[in-house]
């Protein structure tokens, strides 16, 4: 049956993103889509979305809260997620192209319209963090954006601190551990805000935090230049990431990083997830990801964190001007997002 929040208003909703370090293991997706699903008290609370990547081996899973249950349920349903990623995902063992620090890597929450207040939002995010430190699964947490004591600590920069994209360049857990930091152990300078004093090296900790509207926007570059190695390739993407990102000098908003990409994406699952259809998608981007075809592909992949003001076409066109004048031949296959529009979940 397919759920929907009928007539309660689109000014009083919430959008929350869970991401999952797990996208390869069908029956892993499975089980946490089935949680997902059962945890979810229509007209208040639903599962709007759903998207799998192989290759970044992660689910995002989102869920659209409406007033009153802003706190209410929401928290429950990402805490039960939590406990199944903590059941079947061991972080010493999950490798992926895409930087993590545990089982779950990070929750988001957005208000979609004005009436749904940013205070609202850093509320249900707090509530959230809480369950998920205090309750299963027990992770360390850091509260970013308006959930945070200060309202604007960045995610980015937490991630920085924790060694997040270390991980980028070996694909494997780097843990919290900056600068050679045990992985169970935090920097001396960021203690987590919530949650045990230490980490478990299988289940890692958790981002939660509270923002506006973010669009994620992955621009994929097949690039058909024989002289262009791989080794060379990932290199060179990186500099166009670092390039496009504000941090750098780049456009207004955007936070960038380059990875290897080898399945070709395919939109994220609305409502009531297909289980055939997602599993159909699963399997054929899974024997993309196990081939050994030859061609070479990296993804930039972008948060723009001011939609109205750095459109997901600028960034595009950025990317691969970028391409061309770092000497890649290279060209535009799709560039995609990996969750629905803001404009799809304020229609549910």
């Amino acid at each position: 049956m397919s759920h929907h929040l009928g007539g309660v208003a689109a000014a009083h909703r919430l959008a929350c993103h869970v991401y999952v370090s797990e996208g390869r293991r069908w029956h892993a997706i499975e089980r946490l889509l089935r949680a997902a699903k059962s945890l979810t008290q229509p007209p208040g609370l639903i599962l709007a979305s759903t998207f799998p990547d192989v290759d970044y081996n992660r689910t995002c899973f989102t869920f659209v809260a409406t007033a009153p249950t802003f706190t209410e349920h929401l928290a429950d349903a990402v805490a039960g997620v939590a406990t199944v990623a903590a059941d079947i995902v061991d972080m010493r063992e999950q490798h992926a192209a895409h930087p993590r620090l545990g089982v779950l890597d990070h929750v988001s929450v957005h208000p979609l319209a004005e009436e749904a207040t940013m205070d609202a939002a850093a509320n249900a995010a707090r509530a959230v963090a809480e369950r998920l430190g205090n309750g299963s699964p027990h992770l360390p947490y850091y509260l970013y954006g308006a959930a945070s004591a200060s309202g604007d600590v960045r995610l980015a920069a937490i991630r920085r601190s924790l060694g997040y994209f270390a991980g980028e360049t070996s694909g494997n857990w780097q843990g919290t551990g900056a600068g050679g930091t045990a992985k169970n152990a935090f920097p001396d300078t960021l203690a987590p805000d919530g949650g045990p004093a230490t980490v478990h090296d299988a289940h890692g900790i958790v981002c939660v935090g509270a923002t506006p509207w973010v669009t994620h926007v992955n621009v994929p570059l097949v690039v058909s230049d024989a002289s262009v190695n791989d080794d060379d390739l990932l290199p060179r993407a990186r500099s166009i990431a670092r390039a496009i990102a504000e941090r750098h000098g780049g456009l207004p908003g955007v936070e960038a990083m380059a990875l290897p990409k080898r399945t070709p994406p395919f939109p994220p699952n609305l409502g009531d997830a297909d289980l055939e259809s997602l599993r159909s998608s699963v399997e054929q981007a899974l024997a993309a990801h196990s081939s050994d075809g030859a061609v070479q592909v990296v993804e930039v992949a972008c948060n723009v964190r001011t939609p109205d003001v750095t459109s997901p076409e600028m960034v595009v066109e950025t990317v691969l001007a970028r391409a061309r004048a770092c000497g890649l031949k290279a060209h535009n296959v799709g560039a995609y997002t990996t969750q629905a529009t803001k404009e799809e979940l304020l229609s549910m």
